[in-house]
Protein backbone atom coordinates (compact mmCIF):
# COMPACT_ATOMS: atom_id res chain seq x y z
CA UNK A 1 0.00 0.00 0.00
CA UNK A 2 1.38 3.41 -0.94
CA UNK A 3 1.89 5.97 1.81
CA UNK A 4 -0.20 9.17 1.51
CA UNK A 5 1.63 12.39 0.82
CA UNK A 6 2.69 14.07 4.05
CA UNK A 7 0.34 16.90 4.93
CA UNK A 8 -2.64 15.26 3.22
CA UNK A 9 -5.32 13.49 5.30
CA UNK A 10 -5.14 9.72 5.17
CA UNK A 11 -7.47 8.11 2.64
CA UNK A 12 -10.04 5.82 4.21
CA UNK A 13 -9.68 2.44 2.50
CA UNK A 14 -11.74 0.41 4.97
CA UNK A 15 -14.86 0.34 2.82
CA UNK A 16 -15.89 -2.41 0.43
CA UNK A 17 -14.48 -2.26 -3.12
CA UNK A 18 -17.28 -1.64 -5.56
CA UNK A 19 -15.54 -2.36 -8.87
CA UNK A 20 -12.16 -2.65 -10.52
CA UNK A 21 -13.09 -0.37 -13.41
CA UNK A 22 -9.60 0.02 -14.91
CA UNK A 23 -9.82 -3.29 -16.77
CA UNK A 24 -12.63 -4.69 -18.85
CA UNK A 25 -13.11 -8.46 -18.99
CA UNK A 26 -11.52 -9.98 -22.11
CA UNK A 27 -14.85 -11.36 -23.33
CA UNK A 28 -16.22 -7.79 -23.49
CA UNK A 29 -13.16 -5.95 -24.77
CA UNK A 30 -11.74 -8.08 -27.59
CA UNK A 31 -14.78 -8.99 -29.78
CA UNK A 32 -15.25 -5.37 -31.03
CA UNK A 33 -11.49 -5.09 -31.62
CA UNK A 34 -11.45 -8.31 -33.67
CA UNK A 35 -14.50 -7.19 -35.68
CA UNK A 36 -12.76 -3.92 -36.55
CA UNK A 37 -9.57 -5.79 -37.45
CA UNK A 38 -11.61 -8.04 -39.75
CA UNK A 39 -13.16 -4.94 -41.35
CA UNK A 40 -9.68 -3.51 -42.06
CA UNK A 41 -8.54 -6.84 -43.55
CA UNK A 42 -11.47 -6.79 -45.97
CA UNK A 43 -11.18 -3.10 -46.79
CA UNK A 44 -7.45 -3.22 -47.61
CA UNK A 45 -7.43 -6.81 -48.93
CA UNK A 46 -4.78 -8.09 -46.53
CA UNK A 47 -5.22 -10.77 -43.87
CA UNK A 48 -2.01 -9.74 -42.11
CA UNK A 49 -2.81 -6.01 -42.16
CA UNK A 50 -3.37 -5.65 -38.36
CA UNK A 51 0.15 -6.91 -37.74
CA UNK A 52 1.67 -3.73 -39.24
CA UNK A 53 -0.15 -1.38 -36.85
CA UNK A 54 2.07 1.18 -35.11
CA UNK A 55 5.51 -0.25 -36.01
CA UNK A 56 7.20 2.54 -34.01
CA UNK A 57 5.52 1.46 -30.76
CA UNK A 58 7.38 -1.19 -28.69
CA UNK A 59 4.08 -2.88 -27.91
CA UNK A 60 2.13 -1.93 -31.04
CA UNK A 61 0.02 -4.45 -32.93
CA UNK A 62 -1.27 -7.55 -31.15
CA UNK A 63 -0.72 -8.19 -27.45
CA UNK A 64 2.71 -9.65 -26.68
CA UNK A 65 4.17 -8.68 -30.06
CA UNK A 66 6.78 -5.92 -30.31
CA UNK A 67 6.30 -4.05 -33.59
CA UNK A 68 9.62 -2.26 -33.09
CA UNK A 69 11.42 -5.61 -32.96
CA UNK A 70 9.38 -6.81 -35.93
CA UNK A 71 10.42 -3.79 -37.98
CA UNK A 72 14.11 -4.08 -37.05
CA UNK A 73 14.07 -7.79 -37.95
CA UNK A 74 12.52 -6.92 -41.31
CA UNK A 75 15.05 -4.13 -41.92
CA UNK A 76 18.02 -6.38 -41.12
CA UNK A 77 21.26 -4.92 -42.46
CA UNK A 78 19.36 -2.54 -44.77
CA UNK A 79 18.92 0.04 -42.01
CA UNK A 80 21.75 1.60 -40.01
CA UNK A 81 21.31 4.29 -37.35
CA UNK A 82 23.88 6.90 -36.37
CA UNK A 83 23.81 6.73 -32.57
CA UNK A 84 23.78 10.44 -31.80
CA UNK A 85 21.36 12.30 -29.54
CA UNK A 86 20.95 16.01 -30.16
CA UNK A 87 23.16 18.04 -32.48
CA UNK A 88 26.24 16.70 -34.23
CA UNK A 89 29.23 18.37 -35.82
CA UNK A 90 29.47 18.60 -39.58
CA UNK A 91 32.69 16.60 -39.61
CA UNK A 92 31.03 13.81 -37.61
CA UNK A 93 28.16 13.57 -40.11
CA UNK A 94 30.44 13.64 -43.14
CA UNK A 95 32.74 11.07 -41.55
CA UNK A 96 29.83 8.76 -40.78
CA UNK A 97 28.64 8.95 -44.40
CA UNK A 98 32.07 8.16 -45.83
CA UNK A 99 32.68 5.28 -43.40
CA UNK A 100 29.21 3.75 -43.84
CA UNK A 101 29.41 3.92 -47.62
CA UNK A 102 32.82 2.19 -47.63
CA UNK A 103 32.35 -0.40 -44.87
CA UNK A 104 28.59 -1.06 -44.89
CA UNK A 105 27.66 -0.40 -48.50
CA UNK A 106 25.01 2.19 -47.58
CA UNK A 107 23.67 4.05 -50.63
CA UNK A 108 20.99 6.31 -49.14
CA UNK A 109 21.42 8.58 -46.11
CA UNK A 110 18.78 10.60 -44.27
CA UNK A 111 19.88 13.54 -42.11
CA UNK A 112 17.14 14.89 -39.84
CA UNK A 113 17.58 17.80 -39.83
CA UNK A 114 19.84 20.58 -41.12
CA UNK A 115 19.38 22.75 -38.03
CA UNK A 116 21.10 20.07 -35.93
CA UNK A 117 24.39 20.30 -37.85
CA UNK A 118 25.19 24.03 -37.77
CA UNK A 119 28.16 23.57 -35.40
CA UNK A 120 26.55 25.81 -32.79
CA UNK A 121 26.49 28.92 -34.98
CA UNK A 122 23.66 31.47 -35.02
CA UNK A 123 22.49 34.40 -37.12
CA UNK A 124 24.52 35.18 -40.25
CA UNK A 125 27.22 32.77 -39.16
CA UNK A 126 24.65 29.96 -39.16
CA UNK A 127 23.68 30.78 -42.75
CA UNK A 128 27.32 30.67 -43.85
CA UNK A 129 27.70 27.41 -41.93
CA UNK A 130 24.69 25.94 -43.74
CA UNK A 131 26.12 26.91 -47.13
CA UNK A 132 29.48 25.36 -46.25
CA UNK A 133 27.83 22.16 -45.04
CA UNK A 134 25.74 21.77 -48.19
CA UNK A 135 28.87 22.20 -50.32
CA UNK A 136 30.79 19.59 -48.28
CA UNK A 137 27.79 17.26 -48.33
CA UNK A 138 27.51 17.40 -52.12
CA UNK A 139 31.23 16.79 -52.51
CA UNK A 140 31.11 13.86 -50.08
CA UNK A 141 28.12 12.29 -51.84
CA UNK A 142 29.81 12.58 -55.24
CA UNK A 143 33.09 11.17 -53.92
CA UNK A 144 31.57 8.00 -52.43
CA UNK A 145 28.66 7.67 -54.89
CA UNK A 146 25.67 7.91 -52.53
CA UNK A 147 22.38 9.80 -52.22
CA UNK A 148 21.85 12.10 -49.23
CA UNK A 149 18.35 13.16 -48.18
CA UNK A 150 18.57 16.24 -45.98
CA UNK A 151 15.46 17.19 -43.98
CA UNK A 152 14.85 20.91 -43.63
CA UNK A 153 11.95 23.15 -42.62
CA UNK A 154 10.15 26.07 -44.23
CA UNK A 155 9.37 29.46 -42.77
CA UNK A 156 5.97 29.92 -41.16
CA UNK A 157 3.66 31.68 -43.60
CA UNK A 158 0.55 33.77 -43.05
CA UNK A 159 -1.64 30.69 -43.21
CA UNK A 160 -1.09 26.92 -43.03
CA UNK A 161 -3.39 26.65 -46.05
CA UNK A 162 -0.72 28.28 -48.23
CA UNK A 163 1.48 25.74 -49.99
CA UNK A 164 5.18 26.52 -49.56
CA UNK A 165 7.71 26.58 -52.39
CA UNK A 166 11.50 26.40 -52.60
CA UNK A 167 11.80 30.09 -51.76
CA UNK A 168 10.19 29.47 -48.37
CA UNK A 169 13.06 27.36 -47.00
CA UNK A 170 14.45 28.60 -43.70
CA UNK A 171 17.97 29.98 -43.53
CA UNK A 172 20.42 30.55 -46.33
CA UNK A 173 19.24 30.84 -49.94
CA UNK A 174 22.23 28.66 -50.83
CA UNK A 175 20.30 25.62 -49.56
CA UNK A 176 17.94 25.76 -52.54
CA UNK A 177 20.65 26.93 -54.95
CA UNK A 178 23.05 24.08 -54.19
CA UNK A 179 20.54 21.23 -53.84
CA UNK A 180 20.09 18.90 -56.81
CA UNK A 181 16.49 18.02 -55.91
CA UNK A 182 13.99 19.60 -53.52
CA UNK A 183 10.88 17.79 -52.31
CA UNK A 184 8.29 19.61 -50.19
CA UNK A 185 5.72 17.72 -48.11
CA UNK A 186 2.58 19.73 -47.34
CA UNK A 187 -0.27 18.63 -45.06
CA UNK A 188 -3.81 19.68 -45.87
CA UNK A 189 -4.63 21.09 -42.43
CA UNK A 190 -7.95 22.48 -43.62
CA UNK A 191 -9.11 18.99 -44.62
CA UNK A 192 -7.88 17.53 -41.31
CA UNK A 193 -9.81 20.14 -39.32
CA UNK A 194 -12.92 19.45 -41.42
CA UNK A 195 -12.97 15.73 -40.54
CA UNK A 196 -12.27 16.44 -36.87
CA UNK A 197 -15.24 18.78 -36.55
CA UNK A 198 -18.20 16.85 -35.06
CA UNK A 199 -20.87 19.12 -36.60
CA UNK A 200 -19.32 19.70 -40.01
CA UNK A 201 -21.43 20.52 -43.02
CA UNK A 202 -20.90 18.25 -46.05
CA UNK A 203 -18.21 19.58 -48.36
CA UNK A 204 -17.68 17.07 -51.23
CA UNK A 205 -14.94 19.20 -52.80
CA UNK A 206 -12.86 19.27 -49.61
CA UNK A 207 -13.50 15.59 -48.90
CA UNK A 208 -12.17 14.67 -52.35
CA UNK A 209 -8.89 16.50 -51.78
CA UNK A 210 -5.75 14.61 -50.80
CA UNK A 211 -4.58 14.70 -47.21
CA UNK A 212 -1.07 15.77 -48.24
CA UNK A 213 1.08 16.44 -51.29
CA UNK A 214 4.65 15.62 -52.20
CA UNK A 215 5.88 18.34 -54.56
CA UNK A 216 9.07 18.11 -56.60
CA UNK A 217 9.98 21.81 -56.85
CA UNK A 218 13.53 21.37 -58.15
CA UNK A 219 15.01 18.56 -60.22
CA UNK A 220 18.39 19.47 -61.65
CA UNK A 221 19.31 16.04 -63.03
CA UNK A 222 16.05 15.25 -64.86
CA UNK A 223 14.14 18.52 -64.98
CA UNK A 224 10.66 17.11 -64.28
CA UNK A 225 8.79 19.01 -61.57
CA UNK A 226 5.33 17.86 -60.45
CA UNK A 227 3.19 17.17 -57.39
CA UNK A 228 1.91 13.84 -56.08
CA UNK A 229 -1.28 13.49 -54.02
CA UNK A 230 -1.01 11.43 -50.83
CA UNK A 231 -3.57 9.96 -48.44
CA UNK A 232 -2.65 9.13 -44.84
CA UNK A 233 -3.65 5.75 -43.43
CA UNK A 234 -3.91 6.08 -39.65
CA UNK A 235 -3.95 2.34 -38.97
CA UNK A 236 -0.50 1.76 -40.48
CA UNK A 237 0.85 5.34 -40.13
CA UNK A 238 1.69 5.37 -43.84
CA UNK A 239 1.00 7.62 -46.81
CA UNK A 240 -0.61 6.00 -49.86
CA UNK A 241 -0.91 7.24 -53.48
CA UNK A 242 -4.70 6.69 -53.50
CA UNK A 243 -7.45 6.86 -50.89
CA UNK A 244 -8.11 3.10 -51.08
CA UNK A 245 -4.55 1.79 -51.52
CA UNK A 246 -3.38 -1.10 -49.35
CA UNK A 247 -0.58 -0.12 -46.92
CA UNK A 248 2.88 -1.65 -47.10
CA UNK A 249 2.98 -4.91 -45.11
CA UNK A 250 6.22 -5.04 -43.09
CA UNK A 251 5.61 -8.66 -42.16
CA UNK A 252 5.79 -9.75 -45.80
CA UNK A 253 8.35 -7.25 -47.09
CA UNK A 254 6.22 -6.52 -50.13
CA UNK A 255 3.26 -4.41 -51.28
Amino acid sequence: MTKPHEGMPAFDQSGEQLSFFEFWPMWAFYPPVMLYALYLMLRYRGILLPTVANPSFPGGGFVGESKADKFLAWAGDRLWLFNQKGSASQDAILGAISWSAEHRGVKHFVIDNLMMVTDGESGERAMNSQKTFIEKLKRCADDVGVHVHLVHHVRKGESESDRPNKFDLKGSGAIADLSDQIFIVWRNKKREAYFQHPNRKPDPELEAQAGATLAVVKNRRVGIEKSYALWFDRASRQFSPTSDARPFDLTLGEL
